[in-house]
C-alpha cells in the first residue's frame, strides 16, 4: 500500500524561456500569492497550472488558495507570460561597494543596464554621510549652472528637515559664481514651529540669518482671519482631506510674496521622489508633467535643485536633523497621495536607474508640450486641475 503524507506539500515551478525556478512554500498556510510576492515574481506576469495525479494540467483560478487546499497537486507551474527573462533585473542579486570616508549612514541601489550585451548588474553602495553630502552638493551644482547665471537671488524654503536642510548645505557652497541666498522659514502649525531652532542652527553654522515668518506674518500675506485656529478650520472645512494639501499653498505663497520683494527665485526641497510622483500622476490623469526642475507659476520663478536627488542619500547628509523631522510628521490618509508616491518608490525600488531615465523622459515632454498650468484669483496658479464652485466657497469661508 502506497501512503502519502498529509502534510506533503507541490513543489512550485517557475517556468520561463529562459529556464527554471523551483520555490518552495514556507507551509500550509501560505498562499500561492504570498509565495510570489515573497520571491518577488509579479502577480500579473504568470499563470498558474495545477498537475494533477492522472497528469492533467489545470489552471488555477484564485492566486489566495493556500497549499493547504493543493495536496492533490504534484506541482504547480507558473508559466511567465512573455519570454523575457524575469530574473534579470532581480534586484536580490547584487555586488556591494563599501562606504568611504567614514562610517556608513546610508545606502543606495544602482543599477547599470547594458543593453548590447544583454547584462543588468546591481551593486549596493554603501554611503558615508561625506559621501551623501558630495553626491547632493554635485546635483545642486550642476542644476545651479545649467539654469542660472552671476547675480541671481534665491528665497530658499527651510522646514528644518532632510531636504532643506541639505539643499542649503549644497547651495551655500556653490563658489561658480556668485549667488545670493536668503533661507526662510514659516510658523504657525506645530511641525512648521518645531523645526525653527533645527533650521536656525543651520543657518548659523553657514553664516546665514534666517528669516522666520511668525503667524501672524503669514496669516497677513495668506489672507487668514485671525481669530480660528487654522488646522481645526481645515479638517472641518475639508473633512478627510490632508492639511499638507493647504500647507503646500500656504508655504508656496508665502515664499512668492517674499521673493517678489528682492524678484528672487524660489527653491524649495522637492526631491527625486517627489517629481516622480507628480509626473505620474500627470500622466495617469491624462495630461503632460508639469515644467521641472525650474517652473513659472505666474510672477514667480520656482526652482527645485533636488530633483534628482532621491531622499536616502539626502536623508544620509544629517542624519539627527532628518530624524527629527520624521518624528514630528503626521499622518496622510489621501488616497491619491498615498498612490502615487508608492507607485514612484516601488518603480524606484525595483528599477532605481530606469526610474531616473524616467524622469528625464517627463522632462523632455514638458519641453515639446509646455504647462496647462490655470490661474485663479482665490488659489493663484492651479497645479493639476481644475476647482469647483463649491469647493471655491469653502476655501473662501476657511480663509475669512
Amino acid at each position: 500500500m502506497k501512503v502519502t503524507s498529509l502534510n506533503r506539500l507541490p513543489s512550485v515551478t517557475l517556468v520561463t524561456t529562459h529556464g527554471r525556478m523551483t520555490i518552495e512554500p514556507l507551509n500550509q498556510r501560505e498562499t500561492l500569492f504570498e509565495l510570489i510576492a515573497r520571491v518577488g515574481i509579479p502577480w500579473s506576469a504568470i499563470s498558474a497550472f495545477s498537475s494533477r495525479p492522472d497528469g492533467e494540467l489545470v489552471l488555477l483560478p484564485s492566486l489566495d488558495a493556500p497549499f493547504s487546499s493543493m495536496r492533490d497537486s504534484s506541482e504547480i507551474l507558473l508559466h511567465f507570460n512573455r519570454n523575457v527573462n524575469p530574473d534579470l533585473f532581480n534586484i536580490q542579486k547584487y555586488d556591494i561597494a563599501k562606504a568611504e570616508d567614514g562610517p556608513e549612514v546610508s545606502s543606495y541601489l544602482y543599477q547599470q543596464i547594458d543593453n548590447d550585451a544583454g547584462t543588468v548588474q546591481h551593486i549596493l553602495k554603501g554611503l558615508s554621510q561625506t559621501e551623501c553630502q558630495e553626491l547632493v552638493r554635485q546635483h545642486v551644482h550642476n542644476f545651479i549652472t545649467e539654469n542660472f547665471s552671476a547675480g541671481t537671488s534665491f528665497v530658499i524654503g527651510i522646514s528644518g528637515g532632510g531636504d532643506s536642510n541639505a539643499m542649503l548645505m549644497a547651495m551655500t557652497s556653490f563658489d561658480a559664481f556668485d549667488i545670493s541666498i536668503q533661507p526662510v522659514i514659516l510658523k504657525g502649525v506645530a511641525d512648521w514651529d518645531a523645526g525653527v531652532p533645527r533650521a536656525q542652527e543651520l543657518c548659523r553654522n553657514y553664516g546665514l540669518d534666517l528669516r522666520v515668518l511668525e503667524e501672524t506674518e503669514v496669516r497677513d500675506i495668506c489672507g487668514i482671519r485671525h481669530d480660528r485656529d487654522l488646522i481645526h478650520t481645515y479638517e472641518a472645512s475639508f473633512p478627510g482631506d490632508d492639511f499638507e494639501f493647504l500647507g503646500t499653498f500656504l508655504i508656496r505663497r508665502a515664499l512668492s510674496h517674499m521673493a517678489a520683494k528682492t524678484g528672487s527665485i524660489v527653491c524649495t526641497g522637492l526631491n527625486f521622489e517627489d517629481i516622480l510622483a507628480e509626473c505620474l500622476y500627470r500622466v495617469c490623469s491624462g495630461k503632460p508633467p508639469l515644467s521641472f526642475p525650474v517652473r513659472q507659476l505666474r510672477s514667480t520663478r520656482f526652482a527645485y535643485p533636488l530633483w534628482m536627488t532621491p531622499k536616502k542619500i539626502i536623508d544620509g547628509c544629517f542624519p539627527k536633523l532628518s530624524l527629527d523631522n520624521y518624528e514630528m510628521r503626521y499622518p496622510c490618509f489621501s488616497a491619491g497621495r498615498n498612490l502615487y508616491y508608492m507607485m514612484a518608490y516601488t518603480l524606484q525600488s525595483k528599477f532605481p536607474g530606469s526610474a531616473e531615465r524616467l524622469v528625464k523622459g517627463m522632462r523632455e515632454l514638458v519641453d515639446k508640450r509646455g504647462n496647462d498650468i490655470q490661474e485663479s484669483d482665490i488659489f493663484g496658479a492651479i497645479l493639476n486641475e481644475g476647482v469647483s464652485l463649491e469647493v471655491s466657497e469653502r476655501f473662501n469661508r476657511l480663509m475669512g
